[in-house]
């Protein structure tokens, strides 16, 4: 499986914030029985990212009110170096 699909007609850019020469970042897949629509109310979003700590705050608030039964998930860590 490729994520997008070269069809989607987007993508997933990574890149280094200025000045990084390397950093870790993770993909987190959630598939799901039901449409449960993502929540981006309350958190700030800059340049269309939120923060890491509103980012995991999001997650976990989304994740504990879809039953484990409807949904999984899996995370991928990687590393970007210049």
């Amino acid at each position: 499986m490729t994520i997008p699909p070269p069809s989607a007609g987007w993508d997933l850019p990574v890149g280094l914030l200025p000045g990084k020469d390397r950093d870790n970042e993770a993909f987190l897949a959630v598939v799901m029985r039901d449409d449960v629509p993502f929540p981006t109310g309350g958190a700030e979003i800059r340049e269309g990212l939120m923060s890491v700590g509103d980012a995991l705050t999001a997650i976990n608030r989304w994740l504990v009110d879809i039953p484990a039964d409807r949904r999984t998930e899996d995370m991928a860590v990687y590393k970007i170096i210049k």
